[in-house]
């Protein structure tokens, strides 16, 4: 009974029930990282190289899922290590982690491969954006930008005790489409229950909210701390919430106080659902009052520049997106990633002298349009540039790109030879 509670504690928790619309991967990566996770619990308790085996396995294939996931891959590790040490000495620890190490990068393969097909570097872009942040002296970090610790404490004006407790807040503070609030909800009702596994004694609970606390810390000081990176420890905390219900509920000291708590949680995820549901047109869809085409259009702000690109672009254009999130699944064109901190414009306006050395820029990326959120590439220009570079960017505006569509605060160019 409680198994099933927990499944469905967690499909309706709000940042799992919201990323299930949604053409991310972060499901898969939460799947194969629990999966794994599981096998090395197996292999701890059974000591069968099978176990062992299915547990890299699945690690490959969450890493070629998302590359968060390296999180759980150094955690799982270590964790490896440690139970083979214990058993059987070094040897052993060295043995069994280098096969773990060995099967899950042979998983990996492909996608290493394709990597260095396409970019020349096997783990594009993290190589390139960790090297930079060591270079700046920064610490080890993949954002491409600032540290996300100094992000919050320069940007937000985040304080030592905010920053200490900010595994904390991710349960309070959520809220989707704000970097700031951690772009995602989760459930506060959760902190009430995590305390409440340890009431029973049980084999893992103490490892379950280290892994937790472990993954928690990494993110922090690696990657924006945002909710959807963080999905593959989700599953280890809903087992946790899980545990603390069935304990409270067989207590006879907290029993109701535990029930309230309990419907409150469950309040809260369909609340959340119902108002996610009804925001975004679903019901409507659902029921058949819109067709596809139709319900993209009204749920995405910009499904209507790529629906016009699609049908109206040539077969070998390629599309950089500029300031737009970076999402390209409904494009039927090749795009290119602009870099959502807007690198490569930057690049490209510093190193031009007048409009055709920039249109030149562009085209040397590979690119023959350009999508662009319109606000935030003014604010960024404005932001970034001196006024003589402004001038040259306006003249690159006004003589070499060319309208075709533009709509609710979306518009797509051509860039003219």
């Amino acid at each position: 009974m409680y198994a099933l509670a927990g499944f469905f504690i967690y499909m309706t928790t709000p940042l799992v029930f919201n990323l299930a619309r949604m053409a991310y991967i972060d499901h898969g990566a939460a799947f194969y990282s629990m999966l794994s996770f599981m096998a090395a619990l197996r292999f701890r308790d059974e000591g069968s190289l099978k176990w062992l085996a299915v547990s890299a396995m699945a690690m490959g294939l969450g890493l070629g899922a998302k590359y968060n996931v390296l999180l759980s891959f150094f955690l799982i590790g270590l964790f490896i290590t440690a139970v083979s040490y214990k058993d059987k000495g070094i040897s052993e620890a060295i043995k069994k982690s280098a096969f773990f190490v060995a099967v899950a990068l042979a998983v990996l393969s492909p996608w290493l491969i394709r990597n260095y097909a396409w970019t020349g570097s096997p783990f594009y872009p993290l190589f390139e954006t960790a090297a930079a942040s060591v270079a700046r002296g920064e610490g080890l970090h993949v954002t491409g930008e600032m540290a996300p610790v100094g992000k919050r404490f320069i940007l937000y004006g985040e304080g030592a005790l905010d920053l200490i407790i900010l595994p904390l807040r991710l349960f309070w503070e959520g809220a989707d489409n704000s970097i700031q609030k951690f772009d995602g909800v989760l459930n506060p009702m959760f902190l009430a229950f995590i305390p409440l596994a340890f009431l029973r004694k049980e084999k893992d609970t103490k490892l379950l909210l280290a892994f937790s606390i472990l993954f928690f810390a990494l993110a922090a000081f690696t990657v924006d701390l945002v909710t959807m990176y963080l999905m593959p420890v989700i599953p280890v905390v809903i087992i946790l919430v899980t545990l603390g219900i069935r304990n409270g509920f067989g207590s006879r000291l907290l029993k109701w106080p535990a029930v309230i708590i309990a419907v409150a949680l469950v309040a809260f995820n369909v609340s959340y659902g119902f108002g996610l549901y009804k925001k975004t047109g679903a019901v409507n869809y659902f029921a058949g009052g819109m067709d596809r085409e139709g319900y993209l259009k009204a749920a995405l702000s910009d499904y209507n520049i790529i629906s016009f690109g699609n049908g109206a672009l040539p077969q070998d254009a390629r599309v950089m997106l500029l300031f737009t999130g970076d999402k390209g699944y409904y494009w039927d064109r090749e795009y290119i990633y602009g870099d959502r901190t807007g690198v490569f414009l930057n690049t490209i306006v510093k190193n031009s002298h007048d409009a055709t050395s920039i249109a030149a820029g562009f085209r040397n990326y590979g690119a023959t349009h350009l999508m662009v959120n319109e606000a935030l590439f003014q604010k960024f220009a404005n932001d970034n540039f001196t006024q003589k570079e402004l001038e040259v960017l306006v003249s690159f505006l006004n003589t070499r790109l060319h309208a075709l569509y533009s709509y609710r605060g979306y518009s797509l160019y051509e860039i003219r030879q």
